[in-house]
């Protein structure tokens, strides 16, 4: 029973210490401010200093194109294109495997597993000793 009574306090106890870490009203409105002056200067662009910077970067080492044309993060998401890229994947992929299969006749698919069983049991049956 009493240590229901000092789990019952406990619990009290931190609904309490958390109602205390809410911010005041005060810092909200600093946190408010500081935030319109970080988007105001993100959305004034980068500085002459930065701008200049990021080009050094970019000369120094340039990413390649075939890179970037895939990245989706840097540029913009463009979900429509990213769904006709990933169904023409699926379809260079079905029609691969199709192809693959009418190369092979049914005797080739045999004798190849039948030499893939046959090395198989000779690796794992094989003699350690010799």
């Amino acid at each position: 029973m009493a240590q229901l009574t000092l789990q019952r306090e406990e619990r009290a106890g931190a609904t309490e210490a958390a109602g205390s870490l809410e911010p005041s009203e005060a810092e909200i409105e600093l946190w408010a401010a500081r935030e319109r002056e970080r988007r105001q200067q993100w959305l004034s662009g980068p500085s002459a200093e930065q701008a200049a910077v990021a080009l050094i970067r970019e000369r120094e080492h340039p990413e390649p194109e075939r890179v970037r044309a895939y990245d989706t993060w840097e540029s913009d998401f463009d979900a429509a294109r990213l769904l006709q890229r990933l169904l023409r994947t699926t379809q260079l992929l079905a029609e691969g495997t199709v192809s693959l299969l009418l190369d092979l006749s049914v005797r080739d698919v045999r004798k190849r597993l039948v030499q893939a069983g046959l090395d198989w049991e000779q690796k794992v049956f094989e003699d350690p000793m010799r």
